[in-house]
């Protein structure tokens, strides 16, 4: 028997070489990753942060305090191309929601709520907080502001509350203690183990459409942690009120105030 009729040609050799290269490759690698992932799971689930921080966006859920107002939400078209307001009612209710399947941007204001919390043995400092705008441009003069009722205001606030100004570069911001009118410059409290903190944020403009993020600062067992307050992941938009006024009543939309063209 010759050497063609025992062993394949070169070339098919040659072939399941590289085959058998490959698969041993293929091999180490899916036992690198299924060990990565594995890795990752387990971190996850073993190394959770004992710090929490909860964000509420929907002021229409936010119900106390100077924040108990209608919210108002700036469009880019004219009241002929908004759709009724939720279940066709005068109210507040549902407007926030509403307003952002519309393409709607806070106008004058945007109130976000943010709940810190702590678990297990963990105590937390809280050393600061900063708003960062990340897009200034100038407030847009047409559209319309759609507005709602609110369900009225006064008094101070039960919660920590944060008024930033937007307008002035960098961000000025005033903090108020719960339940106080007067501003407390140093901004600093300590939750105990297993204890949480409202805050509230009132990020206000009167010239510009702006883009805002926010970072909160902490000491967690003896070392500095910044928290990114953010929108679901993107900038909050907050633009001056300087279009037409619109409201809901009586089933038709009213304006108020000087014409302006928004068609």
């Amino acid at each position: 028997m010759n050497a063609s009729d025992s062993e394949p040609p070169r070339g098919r050799r040659l072939t399941k070489r590289v085959v058998a290269v490959i698969g041993a490759g293929l091999a180490v690698l899916l036992t690198a990753i299924i060990t990565a992932f594995g890795t990752n799971l387990f971190d996850s689930a073993t190394a959770a942060s004992p710090v929490h921080v909860a964000i509420e966006p929907d002021v229409d859920q936010i119900s106390d305090g100077p924040t108990a107002v209608g919210g108002e939400y700036w469009f880019p078209v004219g009241p002929t191309r908004l759709p009724s307001p939720p279940q066709g009612l005068d109210s507040c209710v549902g407007r926030y929601e509403w307003s952002r399947r519309n393409g709607g941007v806070d106008a004058g204001q945007t109130v976000i709520r943010l709940v810190v919390s702590t678990s297990g043995n963990t105590a937390l400092a809280i050393t600061g907080f900063q708003v960062h705008v990340t897009s200034r441009q100038p407030a847009p003069t047409t559209g319309v502001v759609a507005s709602c009722p609110g369900r009225g205001a006064g008094g101070p606030s039960q919660v920590h509350l944060i008024d930033a100004d937007l307008d002035v570069s960098p961000v000025t911001t005033i903090s108020y203690p719960a339940g106080s009118e007067r501003p407390d410059p140093t901004f600093a409290f300590t939750l105990s183990p297993n204890e949480s903190q409202i805050l509230e944020v009132i990020a206000t403009t009167n010239r510009c459409k702006c883009e805002w993020e926010a970072t909160l600062s902490a000491s967690v067992e003896g070392a500095t942690r910044h928290f990114l307050i953010t929108d679901h992941g993107h900038p909050f938009a907050t633009t001056a009120r300087l279009g037409k006024i619109v409201r809901f009543h009586n089933s038709r939309w009213i304006v108020e105030g000087p014409q302006l063209p928004v068609e």
